[in-house]
């Protein structure tokens, strides 16, 4: 082989490693920084079956391009709540066995088969969309306000928190 044929190769191989470095970092988490949701001292009685189920939508797209990209599997963490997925929750009028009452919506909340959790493996939809929803049951009282919530998002790329602020 001849020199130049190799110098070739070698200098089209690097370019080739450089692009698919490139395309693996071009996403981006999209999760908000602080969200605000309703709180009220008669809800933060602990295990007394008033929660506010606060939904937080994350998205994830190609930096370069603005494309929502769908798949992408995202960990999160909660603390001072737990956490549902969308899918998993649903509402009814009039109250049902073991279901709690859910102030935000002034509606009654059924428990997941699988419980809440403080850990959830997600993976964005079609349009790089995912819901979840932070359920709060009691929050700590820091002398002036309640304490915020916090949440995690982690993808491949990147590590998103969230204050969901109680006013």
């Amino acid at each position: 082989m001849s020199r130049s044929l190799l110098s070739t190769m070698t200098t089209f191989s690097l370019l080739l490693a450089g692009c698919a470095d490139t395309a693996v970092g071009d996403t981006q988490l999209l999760v908000p920084t602080e969200l605000e949701f309703s709180w009220d001292e008669e809800l933060n009685g602990e295990d007394d079956g008033l929660v506010s189920a606060v939904p937080v939508d994350l998205m994830v797209y190609d930096a370069a391009t603005g494309v929502p990209v769908a798949g992408t599997d995202i960990e999160l963490s909660v603390i001072g709540a737990s956490l549902a997925l969308e899918g998993d929750l649903f509402w009814y009028d009039d109250d049902c066995a073991g279901c709690l009452f859910d102030d935000r919506r002034g509606r009654f909340l059924e428990i997941p088969a699988a419980g809440f959790t403080e850990g959830l493996q997600v993976s964005t939809d079609g349009e790089g969309f995912v819901r979840v929803f932070v359920v709060v049951d009691a929050l700590e009282w820091m002398g002036d306000d309640y304490e915020p919530v916090s949440l995690r998002a982690v993808d491949a790329h990147s590590q998103q928190d969230c204050l969901l602020l109680p006013r």
